[in-house]
């Protein structure tokens, strides 16, 4: 039983560090919204993976075969994980803002645009030089 434990731990901690890398990847590229889907499809790969390794083993002989070091490393990747998520979450947010403003800008620099136009077609002094 402990050769099965000593091949699940090995693999959780890989997928993990994959998981931690692709996020890495999906915060670094925001901007870059074509290589989005990619990034996110991979992820849910890995987390396909792991359910996987989760459902073909037994959850109480690992309990019982895994260090303390071992649980520990797993906490921290999936805290970290977390952590990168809510930071991906922060930094969506505060892109979708940036958008928003800029588009509430244009929006009022084309209602100008508009209102300048159409003042002058009425107008029509400005485009006939000869009234």
């Amino acid at each position: 039983m402990s050769g099965i434990v000593n091949e699940y731990y090995p693999e959780k901690i890989r997928i993990l560090q994959e998981y931690v890398s692709k996020s890495e990847e999906l915060l670094s590229s925001l901007e870059a919204w074509e290589s989005l889907n990619v990034i996110l499809s991979e992820r849910d790969q890995l987390i396909q993976k792991l359910q996987i390794l989760e459902s073909s083993f037994d959850k109480e002989a690992i309990e019982r075969g895994c260090s303390q070091d071992q649980k520990n490393q797993i906490d921290q990747l999936i805290r970290l994980v977390l952590d990168i998520d809510q930071d991906g979450v922060k930094m969506i947010q505060q892109e979708k803002d940036k958008i928003m403003e800029e588009l509430k800008i244009n929006q009022k620099s084309q209602r100008a645009l508009d209102y300048g136009f159409q003042s002058m077609t009425y107008n029509g002094k400005y485009f006939d030089s000869k009234k």
